[in-house]
């Protein structure tokens, strides 16, 4: 009897062990080529780069731009909050269009999200493809000045 009880809380103990040493949320992360893989835990957004954890507790930050499609949907779908409620088209470009001037990137994927839901009208979907340019056109941007390279300016 004392036999069986210590086997069954040695393997209680060893199980949690095991299920402690392992990363809770860790996933396969691939590079835009396909040619490196990497076991790491999502650890956030920092503008256009992606913070990555690995097993070793060592952070990573990879521009999102060098991952794979499939983990770049990945980290849209983690960096999404609720799409916002907005009256109508207008209001959620002009929303996103503030989020843009202050930097706040994710914010302004929120309302681009919320003027797709609710666009109907040729007018409507010009003003979301203007506004899904301006975002690509920041993005190149923030990208360009991270990786210190030369912006050339319209005038």
């Amino acid at each position: 009897m004392f036999f069986d009880r210590s086997i069954g809380t040695f393997a209680l103990i060893f199980s949690l062990a095991v299920v402690l040493a392992l990363p809770l949320h860790a996933r396969e992360w691939t590079n835009a080529a396909g040619t490196f893989r990497l076991e790491a835990e999502f650890a956030g957004v920092d503008g256009t780069k992606v913070k990555l954890q690995r097993p070793d507790g060592r952070i990573l930050t990879v521009p999102v731009t060098n991952l794979s499609a499939a983990d770049q949907d990945f980290i849209r779908a983690q960096s999404a909050g609720p799409t916002p409620v907005v009256a109508d088209v207008e209001e959620a470009l002009l929303s996103a269009n503030a989020a843009m001037a202050r930097g706040d990137l994710p914010t302004a994927n929120q309302f681009i999200a919320a003027a797709e839901s609710k666009a109907e009208t040729p007018a409507d979907k010009v003003a979301l493809a203007d506004a899904k340019g301006t975002m690509s056109r920041l993005v190149a941007f923030w990208e360009a000045v991270e990786q210190g390279g030369a912006v050339a300016s319209r005038g």
